[in-house]
């Protein structure tokens, strides 16, 4: 693609009929359809959107033009026309307004684009009605890069929910009208201008290294932790094809400092059909900032869909199970851990150092919520 355009020079056109042989190659798109309604056919497409073309459904759609050329689709509604969703999503004013965006061009995703296109529609479209409050977005707890674009577009973390009312998980985040691109940050409470951002593949390394950083603690605090563990280990091997997994499918998650340094992780990934935390680690200098805390908050509200969340750790270290118990985890026990995670506690209890002390452990969201306020 040519050089990105500015702001000013994007054009946001009336979806016709004519667009929806392209738009279902949007949406079809693997990038894309994972978060945008899966896989689903022309016809099906074209059902959906004809009422929204011919206005019979209070949905308006856009094709954006970036450059003179159309790279994607943003459509938005007044949640007071979509009940169900206004209840679901526990939004109180039907003036506000909900978006949602696909970028459909494959050479346009990754380069930065989307806090602009996001922010400019905002600004010229759904804040040009003066009677529209605020708006919320609703990607899925999962969405990491989705989740990213609409914090630099200036959206802030409302509440996580399980269900949308089509079966779909729902990180709610909103934004008011005079508020700020530059206002909100996503590690809550720790300030400095940290932030979370999904891992690059070939970032794999970082983790390693900051993972590697907060074991010395361990090390210090008793010398029988001290692992010498070559590269081909089995339980190594192991080990990085789980992060990888995760880095691969946008759940490995950085913590960065004001500079864009990652300054810890967490891996996310799928153990016996459940959540998992594979792992968190904070770098020893940014230890007791509540880095650690705000990226277990960020795996809790990605496994809001399923109500629970499970992790492995050390049973005695102070800031390994007793810290996950102050943050609600309870031991699991034995009778509930699948077959999958009893082979990795297997293999942790070979490979690492004082066996008897690894132990598994589990969050139930008692709600099903995770939340910071309501609008």
């Amino acid at each position: 693609m040519p050089e990105m355009c500015d702001e000013e020079d994007l054009v946001f056109r009336p979806l016709v009929a004519a667009d929806l042989p392209q738009l279902h190659r949007w949406v079809s798109a693997p990038h894309a359809r994972r978060w945008f309604g899966g896989e689903r056919s022309f016809d099906e497409l074209a059902g959906e959107y004809g009422p929204v073309i011919d206005g019979r459904v209070p949905i308006r759609a856009f094709v954006v033009i970036a450059g003179r050329r159309p790279i994607g689709m943003v459509e938005w509604v007044r949640v007071g026309d979509f009940p169900h969703f206004q209840q679901a999503c526990g939004v109180e004013d039907p003036r506000t307004a909900n978006c949602d965006v696909v970028i459909g061009e494959e050479d346009v995703v990754g380069r930065g684009f989307g806090p602009r296109l996001v922010r400019a529609f905002l600004d010229r479209v759904i804040f040009a009605d003066p009677a529209v409050p605020a708006c919320v977005i609703d990607p899925e707890p999962g969405n990491a890069i989705a989740i990213r674009a609409y914090e630099k577009a200036g959206f802030g973390f409302v509440r996580a929910l399980p269900d949308d009312g089509e079966g779909n998980g729902v990180y709610l985040m909103s934004v008011g009208r005079d508020q700020p691109a530059d206002a909100v940050v996503s590690l809550v409470n720790v300030g400095d201008g940290l932030y979370v951002r999904p891992a690059r593949q070939h970032e794999l390394g970082v983790a390693v290294d900051i993972d590697d950083d907060s074991w010395t603690l361990l090390v210090e605090r008793d010398a029988r932790f001290a692992l010498d563990l070559a590269d081909d280990d089995p339980f190594v091997v192991a080990e990085m094809a789980r992060w990888a997994e995760a880095a691969r499918d946008t759940r490995l998650l950085f913590a960065c400092g004001p500079t864009g340094e990652p300054v810890g992780f967490a891996a996310l990934g799928v153990i016996d059909a459940h959540p998992h935390l594979l792992q968190l680690s904070v770098r020893r200098a940014w230890s007791r900032r509540g880095i650690g805390r705000a990226l277990l908050e960020r795996a809790v509200r990605w496994s809001v869909r399923e109500g629970e969340l499970w992790l492995t750790t050390y049973r005695s270290v102070p800031w390994n199970a007793p810290w996950y118990q102050r943050q609600g985890f309870t031991p699991a026990d034995p009778s509930e851990i699948g077959p999958q995670l009893q082979a990795i506690l297997r293999n942790e209890r070979v490979a690492l150092p004082d066996v008897d002390e690894r132990v598994a452990m589990i969050y139930r969201l008692r709600s099903k919520t995770w939340r910071t306020s309501r609008l």
